[in-house]
């Protein structure tokens, strides 16, 4: 191998080779998704504006919090279009009041979940904080319900308090801290 240990690609702890390659697949289809590229190296027409996945999750069920733009929107659409029914979490809505850019909207997680049934998937909409740890295992076991169980937990949820770390409030910090990092422990242990 021309790699060397140095420049070799880590695998962090804890996570298996599959579920990198899975997971960095579906992100890199949502991405080009969004960006109007194709995931896969087949060509196509180009009035033919469906995502081109080059991976099946038939049959897989999958959570994404952060679903309602974004990221999370193309995580969860990248899903459907590789086969996989999709629960969305968001809390659609205002996080904190330091927060200086426009909440998703209860309309934006709609429109997700449009794009995702567009795919012949099925969709199931939460409207939730994150941060809320019964809220999210009340999900999970609506998903494990209504889909027969889970495969794939996406935690995308965050925010961004902008401005230096020495002069954030210690709310603000709580609030990151709670969604970024708490919140993502929630969707773990829920699912």
């Amino acid at each position: 191998s021309d790699l060397t240990d140095r420049t070799r690609p880590q695998i962090p702890a804890g996570m298996t080779r599959r579920r990198m390659l899975a997971s960095t697949a579906a992100a890199l289809a949502g991405s080009s998704l969004l960006s109007g590229t194709r995931a896969s190296a087949a060509e196509s027409s180009k009035s033919d504006t469906s995502p081109h996945i080059n991976f099946s999750l038939e049959g897989k069920s999958a959570i994404v919090t952060g679903a309602a733009r974004g990221i999370g929107r193309a995580i969860a659409m990248a899903l459907a279009a590789a086969g996989a029914d999709v629960m969305g979490i968001d809390i659609a809505g205002k996080v904190a009041d330091s927060i200086v850019y426009p909440p998703a909207s209860p309309e934006e997680l709609d429109e997700t979940g449009r794009l995702v049934t567009a795919q012949n998937r099925r969709w199931i909409a939460v409207k939730a904080d994150t941060r809320d740890i019964a809220a999210l295992r009340a999900a999970a076991d609506r998903a494990a319900k209504e889909f027969g169980k889970i495969d794939i937990a996406v935690a995308d949820a965050g925010i961004q308090i902008y401005g230096p770390i020495a002069e954030m409030t210690d709310e603000n910090w709580k609030n990151v801290i709670d969604v970024n990092l708490t919140g993502t422990n929630g969707v773990r242990r829920a699912g």
